[in-house]
């Protein structure tokens, strides 16, 4: 079974129109209670904020490594 059968889906109008990835990475994260979530679509991000996830994009993340010197965000774009 893959990894997305194991995720319980409930039908929820707002996330049908997002990509089924997206859709899994909100559930999952609400599901698990997560405090950051790594978003780029626009749309993902906004519904993940609507429901008070904490989003960050990749970008983000690679500022925040790039601060903590633990990459050189030159090379890593």
């Amino acid at each position: 079974m893959s990894s997305r059968g194991r995720i319980d889906h409930q039908a929820n109008v707002e996330l049908i129109e997002l990509d089924l990835g997206e859709q899994e990475a909100i559930t999952l994260a609400e599901k698990i209670g997560a405090n950051l979530i790594i978003l780029d679509d626009r749309d993902a991000r906004q519904m993940a904020l609507q429901r008070s996830l904490n989003v960050i994009g990749l970008l983000g993340v690679l500022g925040v490594d790039a601060q903590r010197k633990l990459i050189t965000f030159s090379v890593a774009i």
